[in-house]
């Protein structure tokens, strides 16, 4: 079996004693006699007994080489996609919009978690020990938390922002602002750091023995119910409220769709049908994201929960590998948000292909037939030609050539 019970608590991965995964690491001259506290409340060792002989290394199994590899091409991609990401919102004007800034804001959490976080949890699978300090041990584990906590709420703001588009597309105009919004992602970010200090506060370095002396990283709190009262707290904060939020969102999105709207004439009524396609599909891509996003950390979720309260949960090599995969599954949603992006964002998609052209073979500057606009009458009788994003333009603006419209933000 790897380390990675023996070794940290990321997420709740350091919550069973070496004995349970490996029943028996005793040699001839050599037996175990495991005593010790809960390790959520006390520190963990294993006292032995009869002649203190030379033990060999442990077998940390296929996972010490797989899941770090697993882990690599995690990093890979969701640095380089969130990354691209990150790039394209920057690079290009029309996609500075209020929807696109929070998902640069998802994006930078992605990065955050993939760069600070994932290569020490790959390593808690290779080693049996933790070799990095006290600082690390706080600082990973808590960024780890920030990061999560980042990313999920991230996610309701966006689902409640695609809400007002939607079902507000008027009204909410003021406050959907790209200074809102940024002031809104900074708070995001103020209120995830607050909210995991306790995870600063009560994690730690704790000595044990294992195959020899080790160093765990694991969180230590008063007691069995403070460690609980956690538990269920990180996963509200982090995983059932935001998604509630969204899901709420996107049911009375649901209900809007449904009623019969009033029928505009002439102009308006093409203006409108295409600004109302544009916003049913940044909202199908933005649920895709949060659906992607709930499925990937419900295993890992309910997994620590029922670790923690049924003490009588069998750690047996099947759950062992159960947990390593939702834990892989997890982290991979970091890097799948890019793909969703690539495939539903009609936007993203062909600013992708500007910023590298090289890389898809196409022009970096559109002919200038290709910019061909509608010139439609404002409301005070000039023709303008449309330039806004679908959320921001009003019933005056429409783009209708490919490449302008496929350039425009989908917010």
């Amino acid at each position: 079996m790897s380390g990675l019970f023996e070794n940290g608590s990321l997420f709740g991965i350091g919550d069973v004693l070496p004995t349970e995964l490996v029943p028996d690491t005793s040699t001839e001259a050599y037996n175990y006699n495991a005593s010790g506290k809960d390790e959520l409340t006390g520190n963990l060792s294993l006292s032995t007994s009869g002649t203190t002989a030379a033990v060999g290394a442990p077998d940390l199994g296929p996972e010490a080489y797989v899941v770090p590899t697993v882990f690599a091409i995690i990093c890979a991609i969701g640095i380089a996609g969130n990354a691209l990401v990150i790039y394209v919102v920057w690079r290009y004007q029309q996609m500075k919009s209020v929807t696109n800034y929070y998902i640069v804001n998802l994006a930078i959490a992605d990065i955050a978690f993939l760069v600070c976080c994932v290569p020490f949890s790959a390593s808690v699978f290779a080693t049996t020990s933790w070799n990095y300090g006290l600082f690390m041990c706080k600082f990973v584990n808590y960024f780890m938390l920030v990061t999560v906590l980042a990313t999920c709420l991230t996610l309701a703001a966006l689902s409640f922002d695609r809400y007002l588009a939607i079902v507000h597309p008027v009204s909410s105009l003021v406050y959907r602002t790209k200074g809102k919004a940024k002031a809104i992602s900074a708070c995001i970010w103020l209120g995830s750091f607050l909210a995991s200090i306790p995870v600063a506060v009560y994690q730690t370095e704790v000595k044990g023995y294992w195959y020899g002396p080790q160093t765990y990283c694991r969180r230590q709190f008063p007691s069995l119910e403070a460690a609980q009262g956690f538990m269920v707290y990180t996963v509200l904060m982090s995983y059932v409220i935001p998604l509630m939020v969204s899901a709420t969102s996107y049911i009375l999105i649901l209900l809007r769709l449904r009623r019969p709207a009033v029928q505009p004439e002439g102009n308006n009524a093409v203006i409108q049908a295409h600004q109302a396609q544009q916003k049913r599909k940044v909202a199908m891509m933005v649920a895709t994201v949060v659906l992607l996003f709930t499925l990937s950390w419900l295993p890992n979720h309910v997994l620590n929960l029922w670790r923690l309260f049924d003490h009588n949960a069998p750690m047996t090599p099947t759950i062992h590998y159960i947990k390593v995969v939702a834990l892989c599954l997890s982290y991979a949603n970091s890097s799948v948000n890019p793909i969703v992006y690539s495939f539903m964002g009609e936007d993203f998609r062909k600013n992708f292909k500007k910023a590298f052209p090289k890389c898809f073979k196409i022009n970096a500057v559109a002919p200038a037939n290709d910019q061909l606009q509608l010139a439609v009458p404002g409301p005070s009788g000039n023709n303008k030609a449309g330039n806004a994003t679908p959320d921001e333009a009003g019933p005056s603006t429409l783009k209708t050539s490919s490449t302008s419209k496929d350039m425009q933000t989908s917010a």
